[in-house]
């Protein structure tokens, strides 16, 4: 237990929801916690998703690795259905909207994580991502505010125009009365 208590609030900000970390991985210069309870997947302090109604199958990592890329499947493939899980209704109307490519228009997210070189890092990521879209997709848009043009600038369009038309009227035929 020293190292958790040395990470301080750092397990508090797990991504699955846990009482007690089971688990935790020492990676090069960086403590990399991962905490599982292979339970909830924690949205937000009110929303969380058991992890049953998220499919994750391992496939095979793309790109180059080696003697041994053909034989492992480090990759997770995610899928999750917004409309048949216990999501909020705004939230599954909210993914239904938002225009992503990761969301199929039956509401369908689907995640293809192969990051990292290991399958659980790979399995955390996609929840990660998962969990941060789903966090977007609720959030509050920024309403725009309309700005107006100011002087300077109308001045420059419309002395920019008559540049041009001098320029366009220039171009024309020339005629003996014109010499």
């Amino acid at each position: 237990m020293p190292l958790f208590g040395s990470l301080g609030n750092r397990i508090n900000q797990c991504l699955l929801y846990l009482h007690q970390p089971l688990f935790a991985s020492v990676s090069f210069r960086r403590l990399h916690v991962v905490c599982y309870n292979f339970h909830m997947l924690q949205i937000n302090s009110q929303i969380a998703i058991p992890l049953e109604e998220i499919e994750m199958m391992p496939i095979r990592a793309q790109g180059s690795g080696g003697q041994h890329v053909n034989k492992v499947s480090t990759a997770i493939h995610l899928r999750f259905d917004s409309q048949s899980s216990s999501l909020p209704e705004p939230y599954r109307s909210a993914l239904l909207a938002r225009r992503d490519h990761r969301i199929t228009a039956e509401g369908v997210v689907t995640i293809k994580a192969q990051r990292f070189r290991s399958q659980a890092r790979n399995r955390e990521d996609a929840l990660e991502r998962l969990a941060e879209l789903i966090r977007r997709s609720n959030a509050p848009r920024k309403k725009r505010v309309a700005t107006r043009p100011t002087l300077a600038s109308k001045k420059r369009r419309l002395d920019g125009k008559t540049h041009r038309a001098r320029l366009k009227a220039g171009r024309g035929r020339v005629s003996s009365r014109d010499v």
